[in-house]
């Protein structure tokens, strides 16, 4: 199995990192872990990229915060911007496909250019779901489940219907 890498980083300041850690796991799930957790310990907004298109988690140090007091809420504006980059990333991944993909080789193939979470990926589907821009196919019928499966095939919908708010 090929081996995955997790990278985050400490910055002393917005754009020198003073070092690098890396996580190394050669199986998804250990993946899956590490995101937990740096989510629930991340101090860093996702302005940072640690390459093009491959943004992540870290941790700002102690001289960051003596140089730079901030009264924002750092954990709900990274969760909508990984939110939005993660739809952002998803959807053309997903119409490439027309027959579909199973969620587990969307998560495995994407997950290293992103801090989202399983649970991320999860709330993304669900929201282009009600969207009715995709559709979750569970033992070959389109289910309306919100709690998907790794096995769940996500498939760009065949039509979309429209919702219209008329009001007289």
């Amino acid at each position: 199995m090929e081996q995955q890498w997790k990278q985050f980083t400490f910055l002393p300041n917005k754009t020198q990192p003073k070092y690098y850690l890396m996580h190394l796991a050669s199986r998804p799930p250990a993946q899956r872990e590490i995101k937990y957790t740096l989510w629930e310990h991340n101090t860093l907004d996702l302005a940072y990229q640690f390459d093009y298109g491959i943004y992540g988690l870290g941790f700002r140090t102690p001289d960051y915060y003596e140089t730079n007091l901030s009264v924002i809420d750092i954990e709900k504006e990274n969760k909508n911007k990984c939110i939005e980059n993660l739809r952002e990333e998803l959807m053309p991944i997903i119409y490439d496909h027309p027959e579909g993909i199973i969620l587990d080789d969307l998560h495995n193939s994407t997950m290293q250019k992103n801090p989202a979470t399983l649970d991320d990926y999860i709330q993304v589907i669900n929201e282009q779901v009600n969207e009715g821009d995709l559709q979750v196919i569970r033992d070959g019928k389109i289910t309306s489940s919100k709690k998907l499966k790794l096995g769940d095939i996500i498939v760009k919908s065949k039509c979309k219907q429209l919702k219209l708010d008329l009001k007289f």
